[in-house]
């Protein structure tokens, strides 16, 4: 998965995980992120992602978008790379990964070793009164 990491303008310290795409940025209400900082359109950039070809950021209509200081039409997104849409700037990477809760795992792993532990006690002792 990935995070847009608001860097700068009015939603600043916010992180917003790419859950669709494609993922639209703008003023727009049906954007998937709504950017009200100035100098944004409506619809302003999106981030898709081909298979094989990874993310993909897009300029939508007539606005600048700018990445990693230089502005584009479409390019392709890397972990960190810096988006610039009107006053708004976000930076681009993946979203941490989410680990499962291991106590299930633990308690029985657990649980077979003081069995095996128990097992070789109970032979230890058995050997010891056979001889």
């Amino acid at each position: 998965m990935f995070r847009l990491t608001v860097l700068e303008g009015k939603r600043k310290g916010e992180n917003v995980d790419l859950t669709s795409f494609p993922f639209v940025l703008g003023k727009n209400v049906g954007a998937d992120l709504r950017v009200l900082d100035a100098g944004v359109w409506d619809h302003h950039a999106a981030i898709k992602f081909e298979p094989g070809a990874g993310p993909q950021l897009r300029r939508l209509g007539a606005g600048t978008v700018s990445l990693n200081a230089k502005p584009i039409d479409q390019s392709k997104l890397r972990n960190g790379d810096v988006i610039v849409i009107g006053a708004a700037v976000f930076s681009f990477g993946s979203s941490p990964n989410r680990v499962r809760g291991l106590g299930w795992f633990n308690f029985f792993t657990w649980l077979m070793v003081a069995f095996v532990v128990f097992l070789e006690l109970a032979c230890i002792v058995f050997l010891i009164g056979s001889a």
